[in-house]
């Protein structure tokens, strides 16, 4: 299975794509890394996922976010997804990639 997210400082979107691809939405809370700690994050995860997530099923997660605008704060984010989908390849971008990534694919834009 496959997560991605579109974080926002007040609510983050995700899409799960499971193994038969289809599409399940859910929300939590916003995870802005200057306002949220790793151990902030890691707890409000454990805490809001859909009960019925099967998180040692999850292979990937791809998480862009606002405030994630360098190694630092990419870190801060990193290291919570990594605490909660231990089984997981994760990466962390900045949101602004993600609209680049939605328009333009892989192509240089």
């Amino acid at each position: 299975m496959i997560i991605i997210a579109d974080g926002g400082s007040t609510k983050t979107n995700w899409c799960l794509i499971n193994e038969e691809q289809q599409k399940i939405y859910f929300n939590t809370e916003g995870y802005n890394p200057y306002f949220a700690s790793t151990e902030y994050i890691t707890q409000s995860l454990r805490k809001n996922l859909p009960a019925d997530l099967e998180i040692e099923k999850v292979k990937e997660v791809n998480y862009y976010g606002a405030g994630v605008h360098n190694e630092e704060k990419a870190a801060v984010v990193a290291d919570a997804l990594k605490q909660v989908f231990t089984n997981a390849k994760t990466f962390v971008g900045h949101d602004l990639l993600a609209a680049a990534r939605a328009l333009l694919g892989r192509k240089a834009g």
